[in-house]
């Protein structure tokens, strides 16, 4: 079985068998433009999709630094040692009808058991590191190391953000309540659950500035540096020059021409050009 895009659709059958009269406009905005957290687990390979009601979306980035000072001087040097990436992810979890609710249920059930490690040849937990996720959102949570061609939508499983998941946490809103279903007695599922987790990306390729080399416009061999992520921290299309915006986007470019292309856009902006 191959692994696809989320697709999202409210229509079913009751308990009872007959089919649900249900429909749920947001199912289409998700389907159609991509608006959903596709989580897929990368060693138990479970993966489960949620449609985007973002409540909280915070992109960290903490520099390690290390302080260091001389014998005999006031000055204090800041070497630095890393950035540490961290995105602070809270969505809501609505049911329009029983059938949705217990569709969350199973998926946040799987979510869940996801965290746990996965099994050695000894039937013993696995030692070896914790569980990575890929886990793709728009463009705002996407493979790094992916072109810019990348598209609007997609799967978490081909193009999605690696890395791994700490502090999960759900709460059901006891204002919103619960539902029952009829045939089950003594189950019920929350109408609005509240999901929060922090999410730590890794990527194989160190982030960093590469010195490189290039020829100006005379055709002069000059000294430049380039990013080695393209898409990196989300992934843009850039500017396109058939809307009167000179050159593409920063991915792969280096900061020469980045900076050539931001002047020649201040100008046109200002008349200038």
């Amino acid at each position: 079985m191959t692994y696809e895009e989320p697709y999202f659709s409210s229509g079913a059958r009751n308990p009872d068998g007959k089919i649900a009269q249900f429909f749920d406009h947001t199912d289409l905005m998700a389907n159609k433009h991509g608006l959903y957290f596709d989580i897929y687990s990368i060693k138990s390979q479970v993966h489960v999709a949620f449609k985007a009601f973002l409540d909280t979306f915070v992109d960290n980035f903490e520099m390690k630094t290390e302080q260091k000072q001389y014998v005999n001087s006031q000055h204090i040097d800041i070497k630095q040692g890393g950035v540490l990436r961290k995105l602070d992810i809270g969505f809501s979890v609505p049911s329009g009808n029983i059938i949705q609710a217990k569709q969350h249920m199973q998926n946040l059930n799987l979510l869940v058991k996801s965290l746990y490690a996965v099994a050695n040849e000894k039937n013993l937990p696995s030692s070896v590191g914790a569980p990575r996720y890929r886990i793709r959102f728009l463009n705002l949570m996407a493979d790094s190391e992916t072109p810019t061609k990348l598209s609007g939508k997609g799967s978490a499983k081909s193009s999605g953000l690696e890395g791994y998941i700490e502090g999960l946490t759900y709460e059901f809103d006891m204002d919103a309540g619960f539902m029952t279903d009829p045939t089950e007695l003594g189950f019920v599922y929350p109408k609005l659950i509240k999901v929060n987790f922090s999410y730590y990306p890794v990527t194989d390729t160190n982030p960093m500035w590469k010195k490189t080399t290039e020829k100006d416009e005379n055709g002069k061999i000059i000294d430049g540096y380039k990013f080695t992520l393209g898409s990196f921290p989300y992934a843009h299309k850039g500017f396109g020059s058939g809307k009167g915006a000179p050159g593409a986007s920063d991915s792969g470019a280096t900061t020469r021409k980045i900076n050539e292309q931001n002047q020649a856009r201040m100008k046109k902006l200002l008349g200038r050009q």
